[in-house]
């Protein structure tokens, strides 16, 4: 009974859509759930990728560093600029031939032509090296600095402090996709 017009309610009454209005609602909440997952998932494999790519720079430089360490009266050799997106060197002599007789200059040489082949992927099988990579190499009086410059997956402001791989046109619209690393150490000459 209605308390306030004193009636008798009748039960019987059927809703209708009810029922299919609670679904397509269930279905929009999943759909959106469902598309937040897709997108975290693309974001994860885009800074997997950037890591992976700040990783293989990282292996590159000290790689480099280490050969340098080992030759170190050819700092001056050393300096220069390698890659710019393809290769530029010449193999020159390989001194880890058995037999292989090099100078200084040549091991420094071939160095050079080692790390340029490694960050543009051509000694590595399946997994590349960095993408348009360019490396800068300075020397001021044994203080060593290796920066390496690649394109990344996603644009940013480009990175200041160092001009390693500007103006290319690799990276993109104003450097946009530039990424760099940079590792600096010390050098004694024998």
């Amino acid at each position: 009974m209605n308390y306030r017009t004193g009636r008798a309610i009748k039960f019987g009454y059927k809703q209708k859509g009810a029922g299919l209005i609670e679904v397509l609602i269930a279905v929009l909440i999943t759909a959106v759930g469902i598309l937040g997952v897709a997108a975290m998932q693309m974001a994860g494999k885009r800074n997997l990728y950037e890591g992976t790519q700040r990783s293989l720079a990282t292996g590159y430089a000290r790689d480099l560093i280490e050969r340098m360490r080992g030759n170190p009266d050819q700092l001056a050799t050393y300096v220069t600029t390698l890659g710019g997106g393809s290769s530029t060197r010449s193999a020159g002599t390989d001194c880890s031939a058995d037999g292989a007789n090099c100078t200084t200059a040549q091991l420094a040489a071939r160095d050079l032509y080692e790390i340029e082949q490694a960050v543009l992927g051509a000694q590595e099988s399946n997994v590349g090296g960095l993408v348009s990579p360019t490396i800068c190499i300075a020397n001021n009086s044994g203080n060593v600095t290796v920066t390496i410059a690649w394109r990344g997956a996603a644009e940013t402001s480009s990175p200041g402090g160092n001009t390693c791989g500007e103006g290319l046109g690799l990276y993109g619209t104003d450097d946009a996709l530039r990424r760099t690393l940079t590792i600096s150490t010390f050098i004694g000459e024998l």
